[in-house]
């Protein structure tokens, strides 16, 4: 009997220890024990931050402004300005006017209206092509012609004379700096016009002229072209002038 107890003893024993060495790991084949599973991490992308939208130049809708009379200053020439419109009524020889939107921009697209009623009786061949103009001058500083003897006059600027079928792009000072484009505003009927003047960062300055929705030129003054020694660029914010010379016309 106590061979029998002896020997379950013994069975028991080898039980015991066989249990201690049990675990829960994995034993491999070749006796090495596997790591124990984790669950996989899950990591979210990097975000990168968000990028400010490019700045464009600022829109100045002339209807907006009409209304709010301070904003405006004349040569005392002949204009009637209403809420929504500026009428030029100067249909006679020698007859203009000027008006200036006083409040500076400098990276701007100006977006205005423009009608011609009447044009002036004017030829080349009696050199009374110039007498008859519309210029517009965008960081300008007088309301005034587009240029003066003293240099007082700045800005970029548009000129239409004789029948109005081309536009001069240029600056104060050298109004056909960059040359002559078709752009008929003299068939009697409205036109819608966008005129832009950006600086870019390698110094440069970008006219764009729009008529209608189509691209009538787009030119970059670099500063090179220079008429009798007068400023080449005009780089600083202005006002917007209009004037208006022996013609019937409506902006708005």
């Amino acid at each position: 009997m106590k061979k029998i107890l002896s020997l379950v003893l013994a069975v028991l024993m080898v039980a015991a220890m066989l249990c201690a060495c049990t675990t829960n790991t994995e034993t491999k084949p070749n006796g090495t024990q596997a790591p124990a599973t984790q669950a996989p991490t899950t990591q979210k992308p990097t975000e990168k931050p968000t990028e400010p939208a490019p700045q464009g130049p600022t829109v100045v809708t002339l209807a907006d402004y009409f209304a709010n009379k301070d904003l405006w200053e004349d040569d005392g020439g002949y204009f009637d300005m209403t809420d929504d419109q500026i009428f030029f009524d100067n249909f006679s020889a020698g007859d203009y006017a000027a008006v200036r939107m006083s409040e500076a921009h400098q990276d701007v697209t100006y977006k205005f209206n423009v009608t011609i009623n009447k044009l002036a009786p004017v030829s080349m061949e009696d050199w009374t092509w110039w007498d008859s103009e519309l210029c517009i001058i965008a960081r300008s500083t007088l309301a005034a012609s587009s240029w003066q003897d003293d240099g007082s006059q700045k800005g970029y600027t548009l000129t239409w004379w004789g029948d109005m079928s081309k536009v001069c792009i240029g600056r104060c000072g050298y109004d056909d700096a960059f040359g002559e484009f078709d752009a008929n505003l003299g068939d009697g009927q409205a036109h819608d016009v966008e005129f832009t003047v950006v600086n870019n960062a390698d110094g440069t300055v970008t006219l764009k002229l729009v008529i209608d929705g189509n691209v009538v030129a787009e030119v970059v003054d670099d500063g090179s072209k220079v008429k009798n020694e007068r400023p080449n660029m005009y780089k600083d914010a202005g006002g917007l002038t209009i004037r208006a010379k022996w013609l019937e016309a409506v902006v708005k």
